[in-house]
């Protein structure tokens, strides 16, 4: 009975709750696409993995490069505006103890403003900046620096042709410029005595002038010699001198001649001679005393003469 159950008779079908096997064939296709999905995102995961991890890596080390070039440049400029900042104080101290300061402008008050422009940009850490404006300072007091020898040259020439003019204030004021560059230069110390003095020997002067004016030429030539000897290589006061010398002279000669023969015509030949000696000193070559003295020869013959 066994045996024909299990051989004839059909195997009774096995039961499944309603629904069920639809639903899991259904799912079968959905549980593929799922798991394509997920491989496909473990490979990308693993590309980003390659391409990208060493990029990652390397990045910040690529990053940091450009910041150390930049703090190294920001040095370099930094120390060139310290460099250029104590080149400039160096020189600038130096100058300014030889007066640099008196005879050098406009050159000094331009490498000050240099200086102050190159001072904010250091304040603003503009070091660049701020190194250009030091350097161009400092060349500028080196260009000063060089010009020494010429600006007193200038400075003495200046001074001479101003006093020479009387400009008085022009000409202090240059040879006092030639003295700041050159403390002990003997020219501009003799020409800044001249000018000092130049305003007695002006007074002198116009006194001379004055009394000359009036006929007064005694009083003149006073005048003239005074204005002369507090100026020697003035050449007005002394040609004024010479002028009015050779004016009383021809006066005293004059005056001489005439006494001479005054004398002479009155038969005073010892006052006659004593009045030509005068003129002869005065003019010793002058004809008229040759003439004069032939006459008093002849009357003092005739005298000598008259007697026998």
């Amino acid at each position: 009975m066994t045996d024909k159950t299990h051989s004839g008779v059909p195997a009774a079908p096995v039961l499944t709750p309603p629904g069920h096997a639809r639903s899991q064939e259904q799912g079968e296709p959905g549980n593929y696409r799922w798991l394509w999905l997920a491989l496909a995102a473990v490979l990308v995961i693993g590309l980003a993995v390659i391409f990208a991890l060493p990029a990652l890596i390397e990045s910040p080390q690529q990053a940091s490069a450009p910041a150390n070039t930049v703090v190294t440049a920001g040095v370099e400029s930094r120390d060139a505006a310290n460099q250029s900042m104590q080149a400039w104080l160096q020189l600038r101290a130096r100058l300014e103890l030889e007066q640099a300061a008196h005879w050098g402008e406009p050159d000094w008050s331009q490498s000050e403003q240099a200086a102050d422009s190159g001072a904010r940009m250091l304040a603003q850490r503009q070091f660049g900046e701020a190194a250009h404006y030091y350097e161009q300072a400092f060349q500028g007091l080196v260009q000063l620096d060089n010009e020494r020898s010429s600006r007193l040259v200038t400075a003495l020439a200046t001074a001479e042709q101003a006093l020479v003019n009387n400009r008085l204030e022009q000409a202090i004021e240059q040879f006092e410029q030639a003295l700041a560059i050159q403390p002990d230069n003997a020219d501009a110390h003799f020409g800044l005595s001249r000018a000092q003095t130049r305003p007695a020997v002006l007074d002198s002067m116009a006194a001379g002038e004055h009394a000359e004016a009036d006929a007064d030429l005694l009083t003149a030539q006073v005048a003239y010699q005074e204005a002369a000897l507090l100026d020697p290589e003035y050449e007005p006061p002394a040609a004024a001198f010479n002028r009015v010398s050779e004016m009383l002279d021809e006066e005293a000669f004059q005056d001489a001649m005439t006494r001479t023969l005054m004398a002479l015509d009155s038969g005073q030949l010892q006052a006659a001679l004593a009045a030509l000696k005068e003129a002869s000193i005065l003019r010793p070559s002058d004809a008229a005393v040759f003439d004069v003295r032939q006459r008093i020869a002849g009357a003092r013959q005739e005298s000598q003469l008259s007697r026998f």
